[in-house]
């Protein structure tokens, strides 16, 4: 059996959620499931995280969601009027 490092398996971790994600994205959606709306430049600091294999990942951990880009637009308060 080969020891990792823990460094190696957060890596793997990581690399294990990024593969999930990308599986549920690449799905259909399917009338009857719940999906949830996700602002692109969270999902994509998220992405870069997970991808990322440099010891500085921490310093750019894309924290909580964030969909305030969704919420301010003028679309969605388009949406909210009607």
């Amino acid at each position: 059996m080969v020891k990792m490092e823990s460094s190696d398996m957060d890596t793997e971790s990581l690399l294990i959620q990024k593969k999930k994600i990308e599986e549920y994205v690449s799905r259909k959606l399917v009338e009857g499931e719940k999906w949830f709306l996700v602002a692109r430049s969270w999902y994509e600091r998220l992405i870069e995280y997970l991808t990322d294999t440099n010891d500085t990942r921490d310093s750019y951990h894309p924290g909580p969601i964030d969909n305030s880009s969704i919420i301010q637009s003028k679309f969605c308060w388009y949406l909210f009027q009607k």
